[in-house]
């Protein structure tokens, strides 16, 4: 009987011991993702055939190869905090004749920041100095497409991006004036935060031939009786 005890004791104290060691030693950071859809501060897009004519309020974005169209959009992530694990461009191709193209541009950013939809024509654009990002294929009107722009993309920084094509057969875009279909910017964050540990729990040391009792409804607390003789 006495052997039998004390093997129960050694495996409820290991049990106990795995317990412990599971349990945080204080608090600790987790990371919670965060799914942020940001729209530009400012859009347009410039024309070799209009070099002075000032698109900033037009409904649409024109990326050409022939004649050369370039678009230009910027986004305003002062305010976002944490760490970007994801970036991605979204652009609704107009509802519109001839909206849609076999390729629907190049996108690069652009270390510029500063240019003005209002004033911004082909004559004064930003120059596109930034790394490519990628390209869009075959785009189709009334769709909405999306390209990965992580790399240019920064928690509490302004970001410029810009399209272009050689291809003469253009896409037509949704700017930010359209309202609902404007261009938009996914971001999939990362924020910090404390996660606090439950109490640390204490091991109930056992007495020699006694018994351990566990509550379940106590979260899992164990006390400890000792062995009562029993007269011969």
């Amino acid at each position: 009987m006495k052997v039998k005890r004390s093997a129960l004791g050694v495996i409820i104290s290991l049990v106990v011991l795995a317990g412990l060691l599971s349990l945080p030693r204080g608090s600790e950071k987790a990371s919670a993702a965060t799914t942020l859809t940001l729209v530009p501060v400012a859009d347009t897009y410039v024309s070799a055939a209009a070099p002075s004519t000032v698109y900033g309020a037009s409904n649409r974005l024109v990326v050409d190869g022939s004649p050369v169209s370039r678009v230009f959009i910027r986004f305003d992530l002062t305010a976002v905090t944490g760490t970007v694990q994801s970036a991605r461009l979204r652009l609704h191709v107009a509802n519109v004749f001839n909206a849609q193209s076999p390729a629907g541009g190049s996108v690069a950013s652009t270390t510029s920041t500063a240019w003005s939809e209002a004033s911004t024509s082909w004559n004064n654009q930003p120059a596109i100095d930034g790394p490519l990002l990628g390209a869009l294929g075959a785009v189709s009107r009334n769709t909405w497409v999306e390209i990965d722009v992580t790399q240019a993309v920064d928690a509490g920084a302004i970001v410029s991006l810009a399209l272009s094509s050689t291809n003469s057969n253009g896409a037509y875009y949704d700017s930010r004036q359209s309202g609902a279909l404007a261009p938009q910017l996914i971001l999939s964050v990362d924020e910090p935060t404390t996660v606090t540990p439950p109490p640390t729990a204490t091991a109930t040391p056992m007495p020699r031939g006694g018994r351990l009792n566990c509550s379940a409804a106590a979260g899992r607390r164990c006390s400890s009786t000792a062995a009562t003789s029993r007269a011969p």
